[in-house]
């Protein structure tokens, strides 16, 4: 018996974790473009809201019809780029529902092998100890006998 305990199945374990941490990177790439889609569609709400607040402080009296064309325009490419966006931003949240199962399955795949690997080193550990009792146990026997022959 071994006094090093070794997992036969230790590659495969390792390969495991690697899936796992690729799974892992995947979705953290992932939840980044999230971010920055949102931060994207906030910033041209931010913005919008702006030119708003100053058209109307703006349009007070005669507005030239140029003017107003003008930021209309800008308003309608603003909603232009935040529905482009919104529809970019859907097909992030579906890679990173994909993203999030490839990670729950890895995880699942990964944690198996720990479990197992945990269970094999219980069954080494326990007959490393059933063992090392049996070898004490023999040494007291011979220990017993030389003392019984000394006084025989």
């Amino acid at each position: 018996m071994s006094r090093r305990f070794e997992f036969e199945l230790q590659a495969v374990l390792e390969q495991r974790c690697r899936e796992e941490r690729r799974a892992q990177a995947l979705l953290a790439h992932v939840e980044a473009e999230r971010l920055r889609v949102e931060a994207s569609i906030q910033e041209i709400a931010r913005s919008v809201d702006a030119e708003r607040e100053a058209a109307r402080a703006w349009m007070t009296g005669r507005v030239p019809a140029a003017s107003l064309r003008d930021r209309v325009a800008g308003e309608l490419g603003a909603d232009r780029r935040a529905r482009a966006l919104a529809v970019q931003l859907a097909g992030v949240r579906r890679r990173l529902e994909s993203a999030r199962g490839l990670l729950r399955e890895a995880s699942v795949r990964r944690e198996a092998l720990d479990r197992l690997r945990h269970k094999r080193w219980r069954e080494w550990l326990d007959t490393l100890e059933k063992a090392e009792q049996r070898e004490f146990d023999d040494l007291m026997v011979m220990r017993r006998g030389r003392v019984d022959g000394a006084e025989g």
